[in-house]
Parts: C-alpha cells; sequence; structure tokens
C-alpha cells in the first residue's frame, strides 16, 4: 500500500505541468529566443508541442485509470476488468509488447499513447476499448473534448498554412492583376504582327514580360528575405514596424538600417554626421526597384543622387568623346556606391543629354539619396561641406572639365564618377 500511495504522489506531479506555459511567457530566455524565430514556423511548432503534450497527459490518464481500479501494475492488471486485460486477452502476441507487470512501464505507456492520438485525432481503430464504467465515463468525456480540440487542431492548421503561404498568395494576386493590366494595354496598343513597335513605346507582347518578369522577380527577392515593398519613398513604409515603435527605438533601428550604406558616402558618414543626422537622413533615403534592361539618369519626380546596390547589378556609361570614340562601360555590384561625386554638381553643369546613364542588368533594388536632400544635409552641416564634399565637387567639375577640353564633339554620355 505504501507503494501505491508513492505512485499517487508521483502522478500528482503532474499537476504541475501546466505551469510550464507561465513560465515560458514570464522566462526571459525563452521570450528573446522565441521572437528570433520565424513566426510561421514558430506557430507550428508550438502547436506540434501543444498536441503532442495533451495526447501524453491523456495517455497517463489512461493508464492511471486502469492502475486505480487494481492498485497495481503487476499480474493482478491482467486478470481484473479493465481495457488492458481486454487487450491483452485479444490482441498480445508472443514477443510483441507486453504493458502488464512493473518493469513494463514503457510498453504500456506507448499502448496508452496509442489510444490517446488515435482516441484525439478520431482514427479508432476499435483494438483498444473501454470496459469499466469508470473508463467509459472518461471515453465519453474525452470524445466531447476531441471534438472541440479537433476544431481546434484544424482552424490552427489553416491559420499556419495561410501563415506561410502569406508570400505566394500575395505573388499569385500580384501575378493577377498585372495579367489583367497586360491584357487591357494589349488590346489598346497592339497592331497587326508586322508593324513595327513607336519609338518610345515599345512592343506591347515585350512590355508584358517585362512586367510578369519584375513581379516574378519580386517574388523571388522576397524568398530570399528582401523588403517587399522597395518603391515606397520612406524607409518606415518599406518597414511598417518603424511607425510604432518609441522614438528612440525608431532612431536605432533606421541606424541599422541604413548607416551601413550611409558610411559608403564619405560626407554622409559618422565622420561628419551625427547619429542623429544620419538617422534623419536615412528616413528621406527612398528604395526603388528596377526590372531588367531599364535605364536609368534621374528620377522624375527626385532628381539625381547618389545610388548604391541592395541587389543586383548596373552597368554604367562612360563618356565618349568624338563621334567614332569607343564606348566604356563601368559594373557596379551590392554594396557598390554610385555617382558619389556627380551627386553634388548641379544639372547646369552637364551638357543636355550628357548626364551620366545606368541600365540595369538584373532586377535591382537601390538604396536612392537624391540630390535635394545631400544638399539639405550639408547646408546644415557645414563641415562635411568644408572637409569633404566640396573638394569631391571641385574632382567632379574638374574631370567635366578635362573631358569637354579633350572632346572634340559633344559626346552622348558623361563620364560615370
Amino acid at each position: 500500500m505504501d507503494i501505491n500511495i508513492l505512485v499517487i504522489a508521483q502522478l500528482l506531479r503532474l499537476l504541475r505541468i501546466p505551469r510550464v506555459n507561465s513560465l515560458t511567457k514570464t522566462s526571459i530566455a525563452f521570450q528573446n529566443f522565441w521572437m528570433r524565430q520565424n513566426v510561421a514556423r514558430t506557430m507550428l511548432a508550438s502547436f506540434i508541442f501543444k498536441l503532442v503534450a495533451v495526447s501524453h497527459w491523456i495517455a497517463c490518464l489512461w493508464s492511471f485509470i486502469a492502475f486505480v481500479q487494481v492498485w497495481t501494475f503487476g499480474d493482478a492488471l491482467g486478470e481484473e476488468a479493465n481495457w488492458i486485460s481486454y487487450w491483452y486477452e485479444h490482441n498480445y502476441v508472443e514477443g510483441g509488447i507486453d504493458p502488464i507487470g512493473w518493469r513494463n512501464d514503457l510498453d504500456r505507456y506507448a499502448l496508452s499513447l496509442f489510444w490517446s492520438i488515435q482516441s484525439v485525432t478520431s482514427i479508432g481503430y476499435g483494438n483498444i476499448v473501454p470496459v469499466t464504467r469508470l473508463e467509459y465515463f472518461f471515453s465519453n468525456i474525452l470524445m466531447l473534448l476531441s471534438g472541440l480540440f479537433w476544431a481546434f487542431t484544424i482552424g490552427n492548421l489553416v491559420s499556419i498554412v495561410d501563415h506561410m503561404n502569406s508570400v505566394r498568395n500575395q505573388y499569385k494576386k500580384n501575378l493577377d492583376q498585372a495579367n489583367t493590366l497586360i491584357g487591357s494595354f494589349s488590346q489598346a496598343t497592339a497592331g497587326p504582327p508586322d508593324k513595327q513597335a513607336d519609338v518610345g513605346v515599345g512592343d506591347p507582347a515585350v512590355i508584358g514580360r517585362r512586367i510578369r518578369k519584375f513581379v516574378t522577380s519580386q517574388f523571388d527577392g522576397t524568398i530570399l528575405n528582401r523588403p517587399t515593398e522597395c518603391n515606397s519613398p520612406y524607409l518606415d513604409q518599406v518597414f511598417p514596424t518603424l511607425q510604432s515603435l518609441s522614438f528612440e527605438l525608431r532612431r536605432l533601428a533606421s541606424l541599422h538600417l541604413m548607416r551601413k550604406y550611409l558610411q559608403m558616402v564619405p560626407y554622409l558618414s559618422s565622420k561628419y554626421l551625427s547619429p542623429e543626422e544620419q538617422s534623419n537622413l536615412a528616413f528621406k533615403c527612398r528604395l526603388m526597384e528596377f526590372s531588367v534592361a531599364e535605364e536609368f539618369v534621374k528620377h522624375p519626380q527626385y532628381g539625381r543622387g547618389v545610388m548604391i546596390l541592395r541587389r543586383g547589378m548596373i552597368v554604367g556609361t562612360v563618356g565618349s568623346h568624338g563621334v567614332n570614340a569607343p564606348v566604356d562601360f563601368h559594373t557596379y555590384g551590392i554594396d557598390d556606391p554610385i555617382a558619389v561625386n556627380n551627386a553634388l554638381v548641379e544639372d547646369s553643369v552637364f551638357k543636355n543629354g550628357h548626364l551620366p546613364m545606368y541600365r540595369f542588368v538584373s532586377y535591382s533594388v537601390i538604396v536612392f539619396i537624391s540630390q535635394s536632400v545631400i544638399y539639405e544635409v550639408l547646408n546644415a552641416n557645414k563641415t562635411a561641406w568644408k572637409n569633404c564634399a566640396r573638394w569631391k565637387y571641385l574632382q567632379a567639375c574638374l574631370l567635366k572639365w578635362a573631358r569637354d577640353k579633350k572632346s572634340n564633339s559633344e559626346c552622348p554620355y558623361d563620364t560615370v564618377i
């Protein structure tokens, strides 16, 4: 009897298990680990853990019900009426699992867990059945709860799958909208098959393929954990979470997002700008997307400026001097700053048609700091202008003057600096 009391005391320790949920909510280490994980995968792992835990508890209770009817797990368990003795009589196979006996805890638990899972999942093989009044009461209650639990299970699984496929679903929606758009302008602009495309308008079929490829490239960029709304003019529209942060967290987050790129521009680096100035500048940067073969001279709204590649490749056209002079190219890869010096020079310094031109070799994402924003920063920070930017400005002007002097005729493009 003392052994039975000890067993009951040990089983009562199971009542402490629900405390695990409250402990995980108050554990700083666990919360930090949780917040670093992918949300969808974390939801799935949490759900599987809860499903396993519930099945485990039910299995323990099912074994305990057989125990309290005989008060032993020994040979007497197979002699009295209970679910274990019924299973043993009708399903036991020599050499298979044996749930009877104090040393057969693992076999008994495996059998209880098997019944628990098939009850929770509503499978019900019928090889383990209740026999006594107590077992029937417990089974009835479990079947009622399992119906509710199964509805909860399906709801959670649907939510998790929907969350995991949210990016792909958005891609399908964007592609459908793009196809609708393409179908509309194709009907309006398409002509006979042998008709040559209008200059500056392009063939609608080719434009349609470019649009589809651009939308697909956006989806591929999202899979690579890239921003998904890179044509937003402001940083906090690309990363909406910034809008809900406190002022200090907003400032620090902006620095961690953009400081790397600002450091690549000498007159915008931390050598001359304070963290507060760099943070204010970060929120005035634009993240823009460009499709394959797209050309860029200056933005119709923001004008020229400094460009830094986050993804993709750019070929800059280097100025040709003379009609028959060869054209050179300079390629830029990820994290290469572009037009750091030229961005300081006014458009009036360049002759018409002589502005640097850039062609995007692949789908590209750039950080764009407009010339007007750079002027605003330098007007407020005279040290950055005096010690750095004015020399960059002078260098760009001298190179421009030297090229113009050397050239015998107007060149189509200026040198990329």
